[in-house]
C-alpha cells in the first residue's frame, strides 16, 4: 500500500487504575486496545511515544509494519515538557473550578494531575512528529492509544480508511458532534467558550483522532498554542477537545469540520470513510526518479515550461515608505538601467499606511510598473503571489526583489571581497542558466546574514534529512563545478533558496513554490522544500561570483508592523 499518511500516537500509565471513582479505569485495559491498535495499522507507518518500559511491547505488536518510530518518554515527563503544566494544575485544584458541574470533582481531570497535560500535549507530538518527518509522508494524524474500545479495528486493518482519509487532509480535520450545554464543555465554562470563540458553541471536537497536512501543521500548531495559553490564563480549563473546539470557529478556512452524531462515537466517521473511494495520486515532477547514472534530470512538463514564454517578469515589493523604494529605482536607473527597460515590470505595495499611496502612484506612473494591491500579504506571501503570477504569464524568467535590495556602483566590493557590480548582469545570467541547465541563479554570494560559504539551508530542513546529508553536523557549501560567460563568473551546487535577487526559470518557480503550496510559505520553510528538491536530483541552482545587491535599509517602519506571511 502506498500511503502518504503517518500516524501519531501514545500512551503513558497515568495511574488512572488507582482511581477510588466511577472514572477508575485499569491500565490493562489500555495497553489491551493498544496492541489491536498497532497490529491493525501495520500498513500505515507510524511515530509511537511510550515509557521506555514499554518499548518491546511496541516493536512486538509491531513486527512486519511498514515502518515505526518509537520516541521514549516517562509520564513523569510531561510536568516539565508541557509548558503549562502549573497553570493547569493550579485550576485543577481549584473548588470554583471542579464545583462548578456535578462530575467534575471525580473526573480524571481533576484527580489527576497528568491528564491534563497529557491530552493537551498531543498536538505538539503530532507537531513534533511531522518536523522529525521519519518517513517522508504529507499528512500526520493522531489517532488516541485507546480507540479500538469504540471503533472496530477493520476499519483500519481492511478498509484502507487511512489511505481514502487523505483528501479530507488538505486543512486540518476535527471530526466534531452536537453539543448544547448551558454550562461548560469538558469544564471549560461556555461563557469563555462563546467568547474566545465569538460565537455561541454548538459543537465539541474529538480529541480520539485528528491532523492534517505537514504545510499547514507547524501553523496549526501556534494557533493551539496561544488559544490554550490565553484561556488558561483566563482561568478557563477544559480538555484538549476545548481547545480544538475553538479552532474550529476561530480558523474556519484552515479545517475540514466532519460531523458525527450526539453519541460522538468515532465509528460513524469511520463507516463514512470506508465508503470513499481511494484517492488517485497524480506523481509530482518533483518526486520523479532521477533515472540511474544522471545527476540531474528534467521532465518533459518542466522542459515543456522552459520552452515556452518570453522575457522577464520583475517584481518589486514596497511597504509603507515610497522613499525607500526610490532608493531602489535610482539605484537601478543609475547602475542597470536595462533592469527597468527589458522587463515586464510588477510593484507589489504591501502599504497599511493608505497616505503613501499617492505617493507609489506617482512612481508606478512614472516608471510605468502594473500596481498590485491586495491588502498585505507579508514579504513571503507577496513573493508566493509573484510566484503564482509568473507562472500564469508569457515570462519566460522571474526577477524579485524588496525595496531594500539597491545595486551598486563598480568601485565597492562585498565583505567577501567580490565585486558587487556587473554591467547587464540579467542577460548575462539568462545565457548562464541556458547554457548550464540551471533552475535559478542568485546574482549575490554575500547577503546580510551570512553569505554561500554556508548551507544555510541546514537550519531550516527536517532532523532526517540533517541525519542524511549532513552526518557530521558541518554545513559548509561544496560545489560541483565552476564556470564564465561574458566576464561573469558563477559557482554551481546545491545552492539554498532565499528571497533575495535570483534569475528563476518557469520550472524551477514552478517546483519551489508551487508543487507544493503552503498555507503559510516563510522563506525557511520554502528554503528547506528547495534543497530536498534538490537531493532528488530535480533542482539545479547556481550562485554568481560577485554580490550584486546592497542591502540599505535606509528608511525603516516599526518592527511590529512587519509581516512575513
Amino acid at each position: 500500500m502506498n500511503f502518504n499518511t503517518t500516524l501519531v500516537t501514545g500512551l503513558f500509565d497515568l495511574k488512572r487504575g488507582e482511581l477510588d471513582t466511577g472514572f477508575k479505569r485499569p491500565f490493562s485495559q489500555y495497553l489491551q486496545h493498544f496492541d489491536k491498535l498497532l497490529r491493525a495499522c501495520k500498513n500505515v507507518p507510524m511515530v509511537v511515544y511510550v515509557d521506555p518500559a514499554h518499548v518491546d511491547f511496541i516493536n512486538i505488536a509491531r513486527q512486519g509494519s511498514v515502518g515505526t518510530d518509537i520516541r521514549t518518554k516517562s509520564a513523569d515527563d510531561f510536568r516539565k515538557w508541557f509548558s503549562f503544566y502549573e497553570k493547569v494544575n493550579t485550576i485543577r485544584q481549584d473548588p470554583n473550578w471542579y464545583n462548578q458541574v456535578g462530575w467534575l470533582a471525580e473526573s480524571t481531570q481533576a484527580k489527576l494531575d497528568l491528564y491534563n497535560p497529557l491530552v493537551m500535549s498531543k498536538m505538539f507530538m503530532l507537531n513534533d512528529a511531522a518536523i522529525f518527518n521519519p518517513f517522508d509522508s504529507e499528512n500526520y494524524c493522531w489517532i488516541d492509544a485507546g480507540l479500538t474500545q469504540t471503533v472496530h479495528p477493520g476499519y483500519f486493518s481492511h478498509d484502507n480508511v487511512i489511505e481514502k482519509i487523505e483528501p479530507l487532509l488538505n486543512k486540518f480535520l476535527y471530526v466534531c458532534f452536537p453539543y448544547e450545554t448551558a454550562t461548560e464543555v469538558h469544564g471549560f465554562k461556555i461563557d469563555g467558550m462563546n467568547k474566545y470563540a465569538n460565537a455561541k458553541v454548538n459543537r465539541v471536537a474529538r480529541g480520539g483522532f485528528f491532523g492534517g497536512n505537514k504545510k499547514i501543521l507547524s501553523q496549526m500548531n501556534g494557533i493551539y498554542y496561544n488559544l490554550l495559553n490565553d484561556s488558561l490564563s483566563d482561568g478557563y480549563m477544559g480538555t484538549e477537545e476545548s481547545i480544538f473546539t475553538l479552532i474550529t470557529y476561530t480558523n474556519p478556512e484552515l479545517v475540514n469540520v466532519e460531523m458525527i452524531n450526539n453519541d460522538g462515537l468515532m465509528s460513524t466517521f469511520f463507516e463514512k470513510v470506508k465508503k470513499l473511494p481511494i484517492p488517485k495520486r497524480e506523481v509530482s515532477i518533483s518526486t520523479v526518479d532521477v533515472p540511474e547514472g544522471v545527476e540531474y534530470f528534467q521532465s518533459e512538463k518542466e522542459v515543456d515550461m522552459n520552452k515556452s514564454g518570453k522575457g522577464t517578469n520583475l517584481y518589486i515589493t514596497c511597504f509603507n515608505i515610497p522613499q525607500q523604494l526610490q532608493l531602489l529605482l535610482d539605484s537601478i536607473e543609475k547602475y542597470n538601467p536595462e533592469l527597468l527597460t527589458s522587463t515586464n515590470k510588477y510593484l507589489i505595495d504591501n502599504s497599511i499606511d493608505e497616505s503613501t499611496r499617492p505617493a507609489f502612484d506617482e512612481i508606478v506612473k512614472k516608471y510605468k510598473f502594473e500596481l498590485i494591491r491586495k491588502g498585505n500579504m507579508g514579504v513571503c506571501g507577496a513573493r508566493q503571489w509573484a510566484a503564482q503570477h509568473f507562472h500564469d504569464s508569457k515570462a519566460k524568467y522571474i526577477v524579485w526583489f524588496e525595496d531594500d535590495m539597491l545595486m551598486e556602483n563598480k568601485n565597492i566590493i562585498c565583505k567577501n571581497g567580490l565585486n558587487m557590480h556587473c554591467d547587464n548582469w540579467l542577460d548575462k545570467c539568462i545565457k548562464i542558466i541556458e547554457e548550464e541547465k540551471l533552475d535559478f541563479i542568485k546574482i549575490s554570494f554575500s547577503e546580510f546574514f551570512g553569505d554561500h560559504h554556508k548551507q544555510w539551508a541546514w537550519h531550516n530542513v527536517p532532523q532526517n534529512i540533517k541525519n542524511r546529508y549532513f552526518p557530521d553536523g558541518t554545513h559548509k557549501m561544496t560545489w560541483k563545478n565552476s564556470g564564465c560567460i561574458d566576464g561573469l563568473s558563477y559557482l554551481i551546487g546545491d545552492v539554498y533558496y532565499s528571497n533575495w535577487p535570483s534569475v528563476m526559470t518557469k520550472a524551477g518557480n514552478y517546483k519551489i513554490f508551487l508543487e507544493t503550496v503552503y498555507a503559510s510559505p516563510f522563506e525557511q520553510t520554502i528554503m528547506s522544500q528547495a534543497y530536498q528538491i534538490m537531493k532528488k536530483g530535480r533542482l539545479r541552482s547556481a550562485v554568481l561570483m560577485a554580490s550584486l545587491v546592497n542591502h540599505n535599509r535606509v528608511h525603516h517602519y516599526a518592527k511590529d508592523i512587519r509581516k512575513e506571511v
